[in-house]
């Protein structure tokens, strides 16, 4: 509570949106302000400010840099009002900023070709956009409101040691300077804020001067002020979008997002995406919420009066099912409208075209973003989804591709060996785009790459990637990803144990989930991704399986960290990666049943038979199964994750690796 009398609650609503393939493209989020008036006599008059920093534009940091050299002033005014403008929904629903910050002159860049497809109209070109509604969102019985903006303001400098807004050198001016047109315009802003409740353009004819002008950052602000009838509860809605359309690649790819599908490859395109947002954040709620009552109402409920109708967990489980989720929007993703990194036909909509025209008009002038067309191609975006619903899985032409980095730390896109365990969730949310993912390592399973590397875990020389190999990963922003994989160099992917029956599991489960679920009016069509990825897992099961040296039908470890766990070494028998094989040994067997194809069913029931066997004679020592087979002082050990091979048997309907009194 700000003050007595006064409740506010702010929610933060992006369009996290399972099943959609459309909305949740969307470069944008809405922060709704719920803001109540506790006191049950007296009306309170409410002010919510919401403002975001642009940064130092190209074409005023032109400007600067050419103060710097000279030391001389340089208005940061007018001449770049086209910077920053102000926009509207046609009804007036919508009120907001546009900031464009260009960054066609990216260092290293000059070597992308400038093609001559639409996609490339606008390359380099981003922009923000923030807004807000008087009228959205607004209690049954509507309150006196008003709506202002500042489209400009300053909102950070070089250093304090001066005010370097100046008529003049800092040095030369004068308190009733600084007082009159010196002071930064964002202290300007704030007390006009406190003063009124409401902001106007305060940035007009400030000037920036020497080398403190290189720190300057514009930014805007929207603002909305509501007077509060006693007791009376409202919402203050703002929304913030981005659009940076064009993806560029350390290697010179470049590839549209997905959102341009329905907005335009336009970098203005962020006006009309925050008006979307605000005009459909009470149904995306509304969606939200509903999903996740659903998937909390399967969870086990606590026999704790105390606690009724919540989950045994006592909320741990809740936060780790959803507020975890935020990698898949987070995690240096990227969502193209490509296939097989390249770029789809272009398809964008005659009301996409529209509205980068609105977008792309007079900058000298107020935008208008049309409501018709917002809620027209709001059809058409629920049509796609459905139309996505009932595609053949992956269809790339559909979905796009779908890219998310091991880490911050770790630039390396869908690493594998993680999204074995990751990918429930993706499955389960967004399944097009897993099997999207899966196609995309199924292509990759193909290509070769003999250029040499040193493994920077043993310093041997490796070639980068062998054909018939699961690689690591899909490859790293720095370089080209999808055409360069195994971005990771630590150890030597090709001879690791764990990728192809990881490939294979994954396959299997994705296939098997899919069958007993229907999304939607329709369900996805797997016939085509079976038939596709076929051929591929059997050439990876045949490569797996030469490392088995002893023709015992159980592959062996060779003795350096050849699987995920990549300090850890293993040989012989291995927990781990012996009982992955096992089950995608068994998932094989089930799949070329699938096809047909007896032969191959024979081979590999034949194959997960003798392999159990010599897994658990190896291993279990009479109480629990040892690391390894080898004579090392750490053999018996006990790894944490050994049954991740029965733990997926188990998820996926396959055969266990061991009877349930020798599993906790």
């Amino acid at each position: 509570e700000p003050l007595p009398g006064i409740r506010v609650v702010i929610k933060q609503l992006s369009p996290f949106l399972a099943h959609s393939y459309s909305e949740a493209s969307l470069p944008c989020g809405t922060l709704l302000v719920e803001v109540t008036n506790t006191d049950p006599l007296m009306e309170a008059e409410v002010s919510v400010m919401f403002s975001f920093q642009n940064g130092t534009d190209i074409a005023t940091s032109s400007k600067i840099n050419a103060a710097v050299k000279s030391n001389t002033c340089v208005a940061v005014g007018a001449d770049d009002q086209r910077l920053h403008r102000p926009f509207e929904a046609s009804d007036g629903s919508v009120t907001g900023i546009l900031m464009q910050s260009a960054v066609h002159n990216i260092p290293g860049t000059d070597h992308i070709p400038s093609s001559g497809s639409k996609c490339f109209a606008a390359q380099g070109e981003t922009s923000f956009a923030i807004a807000t509604s008087p009228s959205l969102l607004s209690a049954a019985a509507p309150c006196k409101t008003r709506a202002s903006s500042c489209s400009r303001f300053v909102s950070a400098r070089a250093s304090d040691r001066n005010r370097f807004f100046s008529c003049a050198s800092p040095s030369s001016a004068t308190a009733a300077d600084r007082d009159k047109g010196s002071e930064a315009s964002a202290s300007r802003l704030w007390r006009l804020f406190v003063a009124h409740g409401d902001i106007a353009e305060v940035l007009q004819h400030d000037k920036v001067v020497g080398e403190d002008a290189a720190g300057t950052a514009q930014a805007a602000a929207v603002c909305l002020r509501k007077t509060l009838r006693p007791l009376q509860r409202e919402l203050f809605p703002f929304a913030l979008a981005w659009a940076t359309p064009i993806v560029r690649f350390g290697g010179g790819d470049c590839f549209r997002r997905y959102f341009t599908r329905f907005f335009g490859h336009s970098g203005d395109s962020s006006a009309a995406i925050a008006a979307y947002a605000l005009h459909n954040a009470a149904d995306w709620d509304g969606r939200i919420s509903a999903w996740h009552s659903e998937t909390l109402s399967l969870l086990p409920v606590s026999d704790n009066s105390s606690t009724a109708g919540t989950d045994s967990s006592g909320g741990y489980y809740r936060h780790q099912l959803f507020n975890e989720l935020y990698f898949l929007v987070d995690g240096g993703t990227i969502w193209t409208d490509t296939s097989a990194g390249l770029d789809n036909p272009w398809q964008e909509s005659r009301l996409a075209e529209k509205l980068i025209d609105i977008a792309g008009g007079d900058r000298g002038s107020q935008l208008s973003v049309s409501l018709s067309e917002l809620q027209q191609l709001r059809v058409r975006m629920l049509q796609h989804d459905e139309f996505c619903q009932r595609a053949d899985g992956g269809d790339q032409s559909a979905v796009g591709q779908f890219m998310y980095l091991e880490g911050h730390e770790y630039l390396m896109y869908n690493t594998y060996d993680v999204h074995f365990y990751a990918s429930f969730a993706l499955l389960m949310l967004w399944p097009q785009l897993e099997l999207s993912l899966q196609k995309d390592f199924a292509l990759a399973v193909c290509l070769e790459d003999r250029s040499i590397r040193r493994m920077m875990g043993e310093g041997a020389l490796r070639p980068r990637k062998v054909a018939g190999s699961v690689p690591h990963d899909l490859g790293s922003p720095t370089e080209a990803p999808w055409r360069k994989t195994n971005a990771y160099n630590f150890q030597d992917v090709s001879n690791w144990k764990d990728l192809g029956p990881k490939f294979v599991l994954q396959i299997y489960r994705d296939l098997t989930y899919l069958k007993h679920q229907r999304l939607g009016k329709g369900a996805i069509n797997t016939d085509r991704f079976l038939q596709m990825t076929y051929p591929i897992l059997l050439e990876v099961m045949h490569n797996t399986a030469k490392f088995d040296c002893d023709d015992d039908g159980m592959i062996e470890n060779s003795g350096f960290p050849d699987q995920t766990y990549d300090i850890w070494t293993a040989k012989g028998v291995h927990a781990y990666c012996g009982g992955l094989w096992i089950s995608a040994c068994n998932a094989t067997c089930s799949l070329a049943t699938q096809m047909g194809d007896g032969a191959t069913v024979d081979r590999y029931r034949d194959l997960a038979g003798r392999a159990q066997r010599v897994y658990v004679s190896s291993l279990w020592n009479g109480r629990y199964l040892d690391y390894d087979s080898s004579s090392s002082k750490h053999h018996d050990s006990v790894m944490a994750d050994m049954l991740a091979g029965h733990w997926y048997a188990r998820a996926c309907g396959l055969p266990a690796l061991l009877p349930p009194r020798q599993v906790l």
